[in-house]
């Protein structure tokens, strides 16, 4: 593994350095803490896992906390019930949410910017209205495929950012 040379992020504080460099297929990550320096080596798959896995994470909770806020707004509901939603949208997000992600990320990894975007974007929604139209159908309810659609474009919306981001 060559030097760093120029780090792709930098982020400096009074007392602690942080320096983000992308070098072949690692992630190096140094900072400094009263000058003590810290290297942290990571494949770059790690990142992918973790960006992930922080994507299901912040998905579900928005999914939770829109659906909460839905169901307080239209039938009256207590906010007391978000854990219940957030309950109810985990093992789809997790079953069907984050096997698209990573279906998109293969099958986009040729492609760049906007292009990729969109893309994925597609994959993503076209998964989550299928998703939605197969589980409607065995609850009968319209209602959810309008959610799944939201819950993929919300999916995509913060993966693409934790991709910018990490």
């Amino acid at each position: 593994m060559r030097a760093i040379d120029n780090p792709d992020v930098r982020i400096s504080y009074p007392y602690i350095g942080i320096t983000v460099a992308f070098i072949d297929t690692y992630c190096c990550i140094s900072f400094s803490i009263d000058g003590n320096l810290v290297l942290v080596v990571l494949r770059r798959s790690i990142l992918m896992f973790l960006r992930k896995f922080l994507g299901f994470i912040l998905t579900t909770s928005l999914i939770g906390i829109f659906l909460t806020v839905f169901f307080a707004i239209t039938e009256g509901s207590s906010f007391l019930a978000i854990g219940v939603l957030f309950t109810g949208a985990f093992p789809f997000v997790l079953l069907i949410g984050v096997p698209v992600s990573f279906l998109s990320d293969y099958l986009t990894k040729n492609l760049n910017g906007i292009r990729r975007n969109i893309v994925a974007f597609l994959i993503h929604s076209i998964f989550g209205l299928i998703a939605g139209l197969v589980i409607s159908s065995l609850l009968e309810s319209l209602f959810i495929v309008v959610v799944t659609i939201i819950a993929a474009f919300v999916f995509w919306l913060v993966d693409e950012i934790l991709r910018m981001k990490i």
